[in-house]
């Protein structure tokens, strides 16, 4: 191969390729693969990423008035499509998360952005009120506490009364099957042994005041096979043992 001269990318090799459109000998087929013109580029880089204030105002007055390079132009479903995937399950890497906190260290919002901050988070506040408030949401709910959400969310109780924790504790120790809060049809047994379909309610005065309420819930229930026994107070260990016998024999 015939030696042009000098490569006119400054990487100091021997050219053998004449370029055309930009009048230029390289010593690579491409000029993208020479070394030269990378450390151009990475110049031309850092350049842009060091601009000077000046500059900057410039740019941003000139996007004000002209717009940015998406004006007037919306994304298609399947770009849309692309974004989504590509953000899903997205993290930063832990060096890009201590740089971020690092620069937003002492950092202090102006009063107008501040502003802007509240107005935007009252909107939200307003937007889950109403939505809440809505009819929609209320037929949503209601829907789902008919199909059993109600019991469900019941079993997660974790602060039952002191007198139904102490007479679980109590069924316990003569039935290690008990189980408290147990979700049935729409409802929540206080405690319940389901392979002998025996439910044990615990009545106190301020949260059974709804007698017919109370007989309505117990006859759905012993339609399901349930048998009940129902206590107003905690009972002794014998008269409970008692109970229990009497009930099983």
């Amino acid at each position: 191969m015939v030696v042009l001269g000098t490569c006119d990318y400054g990487c100091g090799r021997d050219a053998y390729y004449f370029f055309k459109t930009v009048n230029k000998i390289c010593c690579s087929i491409s000029h993208n693969q020479c070394a030269g013109l990378k450390r151009i580029q990475v110049e031309k880089r850092k350049d842009k990423l060091s601009w000077s204030s000046e500059r900057r105002k410039k740019m941003n007055s000139y996007y004000k008035t002209n717009g940015g390079p998406m004006l007037g132009k919306t994304h298609t479903e399947e770009t849309k499509k692309k974004i989504s995937i590509k953000n899903k399950n997205f993290k930063h890497k832990r060096e890009t998360k201590r740089k971020i906190s690092r620069k937003l260290r002492g950092r202090s919002f102006s009063e107008q952005h501040k502003k802007k901050l509240s107005k935007a988070a009252k909107k939200r506040v307003e937007d889950l009120d109403s939505y809440f408030n809505s009819i929609e949401f209320r037929k949503i709910l209601k829907k789902k506490m008919i199909d059993g959400q109600a019991s469900y969310m019941n079993s997660f109780i974790t602060n039952p009364s002191k007198p139904q924790v102490e007479l679980y504790k109590m069924i316990l120790k003569i039935c290690p099957y008990a189980i408290l809060n147990y979700p049935c049809l729409n409802y929540s047994i206080d405690i319940a042994i389901p392979f002998l379909e025996m439910a044990i309610e615990y009545d106190e005065p301020y949260w059974h005041q709804n007698i017919e309420a109370d007989k309505k819930r117990q006859l759905k229930l012993e339609k399901e096979g349930w048998k009940f026994i129902r206590f107003t107070k905690v009972p002794e260990k014998i008269k409970l043992r008692r109970i229990f016998n009497q009930w099983l024999f």
